[in-house]
Formats: C-alpha cells, structure tokens, sequence
C-alpha cells in the first residue's frame, strides 16, 4: 500500500472517514471530490446499518446465552451411574433400618429441648419419629453422604470436615443399632446432610429440587437437629431459602450463624513443642494470615492498630504470611485470631490445637463455644470486641511470663478433649441426650455475618 499525497478532503468509500491531512495512507480512494460529495450520504448510511446490526446481533446472543443459562441452572445435575447407584443403596439402608425400629416417644426433658423450643412455638416429638426419620432420609438421599460422595477442598485441607464426621458418626451410629431414634439423638429427629458440600458443589447454591424437599417433608411441630459449616448458617446466602426458613432446625454452627456454637476445625494439626519459654519469646503479639476476609476491613483495622503500637515502641508485633508460619507463633506469647467471612475462622482453633493463646476479635457478636459459667475454656481464650481491643491489648501486657506459661498448659491438656472432631463430636452427643458437656445454646445472632458497626473507632 503506498502514500498517496492530496490537497482536496476526500472520503474513502469504504469506511465513510474524511480524511483531512496532506498524506494518507489508505486501501480505497474516492477519484474526485464531487464522487466523494456524491457518496458520503450513502456511506453514513451504510455504517450506521451496519453499526445498529452488529448491536442487535450482540443483544440477541446474550439473550440467548442468559436463557442457556437459566435453563441449565433449573436442569437437575447428571450424576454418574456410581452416583446413582450408591444413593439407590442409603435410601434402601434408610428403609431397612426403619423397618427394624419400633419406639415410642420420647421424654421431653433437659437444656436441649429448652434451647429447641425457645422461639420456636409448640413442638412436639413425633411419636412416629422412626418412620419420620425413614422418610427423611428416603427423600434427602439424592444430597446424602452416600458412598460415592466427595468432601470439598479448601485452603489445602480435603476433609473430612466436621459436617462429614457428624454424620459419619451419628448416622453410622444408628444404623448399626437396633436401638430407638431417641437413644442417639434425644428429643430431636437429625437431618443428615452435608449442607456446605452439596452448597459448593453446586456454584454457592442449593439445588432447588433440595429445597422444595425440604419445604414438603419438614414438619412446623417438630424440631430437628444438624451441623452446619458454612459461615452464613444452614444454607448459606442462598436468599430462596435463607437461614431462617426452617426455624425449627437446631443448628450446631462452626461458622457463626446457629444456635449452639462449635469449633470451626479445618484439620488435625500437632501440638507445637516449644522449646522457648515466654521469656525467650521475641514477639508480644502476632497474625499469620490474610488480611482481607473479615467485613468492614476488621483484620485491616486491628493490624494497623497493632503496628502502631509496635512503631511506638510499646509492643514488639509481627504480621507474617508465608509456609514458616509456625516459627513465628512459636516465637510469639499470644496469637491474634480475628474473625474471617463468618463470625469464627479456622485460624483461631489451629492456634488452639498447638496449645498457643488467641487473641479472638469479633465484630458484632462473639461466637465462641464452650463458655458456660463453669467451664475454666472461657478464662484461656482472649475475646473481646473491636471497640475494646486496644484496652485488651494493655490488659494482655500486665500478664506476666507465669500466667501465659499456665494459659498455654491448660489449652494443651484440652486439645483433644474439646479442639478435635471426636471431642466436639462428644459434646454435641451428651447436650442432645442432657448429660454433662460445655456446649451452651444462645439467640440465633441479628444477622447473618454482620451487623456493620463502626471498627475501631472508624
């Protein structure tokens, strides 16, 4: 293509650009200005069809990418032919184990029926809680934790989480027995599903096939009983169904919005055997982790204040986020575990299964189990609300050496006791059948995450 030099504004044909330089390089040249007059109108026209039809053409094939999309999201998933096969084989386990009980009523008594009756209304237990629980499970089968089931992945730990282990147990549990419904479960009829597996394997939402079983089989007279991980209560964000559509379900929540609060356990980690005492310890106060999942800035805002006081010079802080996390914790007298997108966060109990001292921040609500009023587990985790941090901070500096040695003894001797799946497992076991346990049940919190106070003075 050459340069073709001009002293006259000409138009080129082809794409209706007036040309108004004194060289132009350009495929089609109109040969006089009175044809470049003469095709202008035509060549405008020409464009703007042109302009208006690849606009029309891009809104119909997002319209019909939309409707694709809509229709596949109401299409019921395809399972494999394992799949199909290992449900056939629990709701045909569920059936058997039905036929086999014959129970009466249980009787209503201890904090479990008081915590599950309260707001709820009259409840009754079913006095045909067997063939209930059958039919449960019958019409739940295709979410079940059946054999051909897999557990989410998350944060390099592939499960077994403590929804997965809660049914594995329990309901393994009673289907080796011959015993009745109430022997295992108290007053309540369990729901054995694996809410935040099925929740993730299906892009962050319940199937809705799910939730209108669930709005047809669940009775408004009785209560049921389950264990939910997920950070926004027993079904998540999902606004169809919402935490409160089912408020006669007991929910034992590990991620902050529930009834009866639980350990947010990710994995099993090893006591950490510090050879440094508090003395040899180079740092008050450290945080290992992201910054960035707690609302309204929470971690932001508390690391801030914690470097401000290192830049002062009133305490020795370290923010750390890399693999040698734990020659940091090791060198440090008390961990910060700030929440995380729920009201809870996986890092507080990894600090308590190494037998370390947390710093637990909360925003709104504390979710924190464990504290009833005999219970020594509240005196050894460090709570307080964001408004109250830094007059926690000074109180956490009059501790001395000695006091923060006996705090880190005494978590270590309850690792596995409360900070394991088996041991939260046991406590959930003994406050459904009322005996001894350091489980209490409070009022389902305002919200689902959050209340959106001010952080901080902020």
């Amino acid at each position: 293509m050459g340069v073709r030099p001009t002293n006259v504004r000409r138009r080129c044909v082809a794409c209706a650009y007036t040309d108004g330089v004194l060289f132009r390089t350009h495929a089609r040249w109109a040969p006089s200005a009175r044809r470049d007059a003469s095709t202008r109108p035509r060549a405008r026209a020409r464009m703007r069809a042109s302009r208006d039809g690849r606009r029309l053409a891009l809104v119909l094939a997002l319209a019909a990418l939309g409707a694709a999309c809509a229709r596949l999201a109401r299409a019921p998933a395809r399972v494999s032919v394992e799949v199909e096969r290992a449900i056939a084989t629990y709701a045909a386990r569920a059936d058997a184990r039905t036929r086999t009980s014959a129970c009466d009523a249980a009787p209503m008594v201890g904090e479990a029926w008081a915590c599950a009756r309260r707001g709820r209304g009259a409840r009754t237990y079913p006095r045909d809680a067997e063939k209930h629980f059958g039919e449960l499970r019958r019409a739940l089968a295709p979410w079940s934790q059946h054999a051909a089931h897999e557990s989410h992945s998350y944060a390099n730990a592939t499960g077994p989480w403590i929804e997965n282990k809660w049914i594995e147990d329990f309901e393994g549990a009673y289907d080796a027995s011959t015993g009745c419904l109430y022997e295992f479960f108290g007053p309540f009829v369990p729901l054995f599903v694996p809410w935040t597996d099925v929740w993730l394997q299906n892009n962050r939402r319940y199937p809705r096939a799910l939730r209108r079983t669930l709005r047809r089989m669940l009775r408004p007279d009785v209560v049921y009983v389950t264990v939910s991980q997920n950070d926004q209560g027993l079904l998540g964000s999902d606004r169809a169904t919402g935490g409160m559509a089912f408020p006669n379900v007991l929910v034992f929540s590990a991620g902050g919005y529930g009834h009866v609060p639980i350990p947010l356990l990710k994995s099993s980690l090893e006591p950490l055997r510090n050879e440094k005492s508090m003395d040899e310890r180079g740092i008050d106060i450290s945080f290992v982790g992201s910054l960035h999942t707690a609302p309204n800035d929470l971690r932001v805002r508390a690391h801030e204040a914690l470097s401000r006081m290192n830049d002062a010079g009133t305490l020795k802080y370290s923010y750390y986020k890399g693999t040698e996390w734990r020659n940091i914790m090791a060198d440090t007298r008390v961990s910060l575990a700030p929440r995380g997108f729920g009201r809870s966060s996986f890092h507080l109990y990894e600090i308590l299964q190494m037998g370390l001292i947390p710093l637990y921040v909360y925003s709104d609500e504390p979710w924190l189990p464990f504290v009833k009023k005999n219970s020594m587990i509240k005196d050894l985790i460090i709570a307080c609300s964001e408004s109250e941090f830094e007059r926690t901070i000074e109180k956490i500096q009059k501790l001395s050496a000695r006091d923060l040695t006996e705090m880190e003894s005494k978590i270590a001797s309850l690792r596995e006791s409360h900070f394991s799946m088996d041991g939260v497992l046991d406590h959930i076991r003994r406050f459904l059948l009322n005996q001894p346990n350091d489980l209490s049940c409070q009022a389902l919190p305002r919200t689902v995450r959050d209340s959106k106070r001010p952080l901080f003075g902020g």
